[in-house]
């Protein structure tokens, strides 16, 4: 039985997941802190925004699901809340009109939460089987694809409407 706070928490995450204009990011990425740290295979990086940018170049390719196993609530050493989890991504790769094979991938991820279970403050996540990038390579990643990103947001986003996304047109970027 998942706790009703895991539970939130993880629905909330889920949704963000789901997210594919940028106007349903700006409605969903609220349940991170504005200084996560994301800590995955693929990507290092600290920042709700450029963890917004990220996931939605990600998404430009990939579509992405996951289903929880084994959800545990947890105290690290440090005293952090924690929802850690099993879960089982499944990524189509896009665009769909190809039938590519569904991708299934097993991984644990621990989501430091504030103690109201209303914020997610870190996410550190492992495949199963697979090993991890340097952290150079991750760093790499989240230079290119999150801090410059962030920084150009104000130019690609004019280019967004090509993929279906009309979310600039809605709301002007700073």
């Amino acid at each position: 039985m998942v706790s009703p706070s895991a539970q939130t928490v993880l629905n909330r995450l889920k949704s963000f997941v789901h997210a594919r204009t940028m106007q349903d990011h700006w409605k969903t990425y609220q349940v991170f802190h504005e200084n996560v740290r994301w800590d995955a295979p693929p990507i290092l990086l600290n920042g709700r925004e450029k963890l917004r940018v990220v996931a939605y170049f990600a998404k430009r390719i990939t579509k992405l699901d996951f289903t929880e196993h084994a959800v545990r609530l947890e105290r690290s050493k440090d005293g952090v809340q924690q929802v850690s989890t099993d879960l089982t991504f499944i990524i189509t790769l896009l665009p769909e009109l190809l039938h590519l094979p569904k991708i299934k991938v097993n991984a644990t991820v621990n989501l430091g939460v504030t103690d109201d279970f209303q914020t997610v403050t870190s996410i550190y996540g492992r495949l199963h089987r697979f090993p991890c990038l340097p952290d150079f390579i991750r760093r790499f990643n989240a230079l290119c694809l999150g801090t410059l990103g962030v920084v150009t947001e104000k130019y690609w986003s004019k280019t967004v409407w090509l993929y279906g996304d009309e979310s600039y047109q809605h709301k002007p970027h700073d």
